[in-house]
């Protein structure tokens, strides 16, 4: 995109002159969102390009971990992430409801996934960022989050 500005600013270049413009980005154009599978008969669970890029397994790295790792990491823990995604929707008063970050201790990361509400009403977890432990996603003090500890047991925070 700053390539795209910077010749369309070359291109327009005349002593003493003014340019003015607009770039509208659409919602679909910046998020733009892989559908993964339905999680809950009102749940659906989506990835973002963001999730996929710097991918890898090194645990001494700021990589990220695969997704389809998260996803079997959703699945085996939706009991209690259905529940926390549901109570943020019930909060939220747009389609941007706000996100849900997840503690896994058990398979040894973290991720964090934005929580939407699409046009029918049905919720949308979007995976959008993770980091293999012992690195750990900054978590801001009012975003709910799960923590799975290495025994299995599951608490939900800041909801």
């Amino acid at each position: 995109m700053k390539n795209l500005i910077k010749n369309i600013l070359k291109e327009y270049v005349v002593k003493n002159s003014v340019l003015v413009f607009e770039i509208v980005f659409s919602k679909n154009l910046t998020e733009q969102k892989d559908f993964i599978k339905q999680v809950d008969k009102d749940i659906l669970l989506f990835k973002n390009k963001h999730s996929t890029e710097n991918v890898g397994t090194s645990l001494n790295s700021f990589s990220r971990v695969d997704p389809k790792y998260i996803v079997d990491s959703v699945i085996e823990n939706q009991d209690i992430i259905i529940v926390a995604v549901k109570k943020i929707l019930s909060n939220c008063n747009k389609n941007s409801c706000g996100s849900l970050h997840v503690i896994d201790n058990i398979n040894g990361f973290d991720y964090h996934m934005w929580v939407n509400k699409n046009k029918k009403g049905n919720g949308e977890i979007i995976i959008n960022t993770s980091i293999h432990h012992p690195k750990s996603l900054t978590k801001n003090k009012t975003t709910p989050f799960i923590v799975i500890d290495i025994f299995g047991n599951k608490f939900i925070r800041n909801l």
